[in-house]
């Protein structure tokens, strides 16, 4: 079966997708002042905000118009959100909180954490050292 796309609302969230990234790249990096109302990624990663709204307002159209399409008991439209949203989410979930094994796995010996966030916690004129 042929499914039925709306190009429009494709397009909607992929910028609203594009404008979420850039303003968090464009707050993680220090990016020159140059122009800053001119600046053409400060112009694209203002709409980082908006973006949210738009793309959750797209996803739940799209939720509504699949509905409408393919009606589903509610056990079974749970089902196919399990499957394809939380089992992901949990791997995901799994495998970030793995991440500061990492080190352990790679050169056999872990690094003390007390050690690094209490190094890294307070200002330098602060350290008892």
């Amino acid at each position: 079966m042929l499914k039925k796309r709306i190009v429009l609302i494709d397009y909607l969230k992929g910028y609203s997708i594009l404008t979420i990234v850039l303003m968090h790249l464009y707050q993680l990096f220090y990016l020159p002042q140059i122009g800053h109302q001119s600046n053409i990624i400060y112009k694209v990663s203002s709409f980082g905000g908006a973006g949210v709204h738009v793309f959750i307002l797209c996803s739940g159209l799209g939720l509504a118009l699949s509905h409408y399409h393919h009606r589903l008991s509610v056990f079974n439209f749970i089902k196919k959100r399990f499957t394809r949203v939380y089992i992901p989410y949990i791997i995901v979930v799994a495998l970030t909180a793995l991440v500061p094994f990492f080190p352990y796995l790679v050169t056999g010996s872990m690094p003390l954490p007390a050690t690094s966030f209490s190094s890294k916690c307070f200002p330098q004129h602060l350290s008892p050292h």
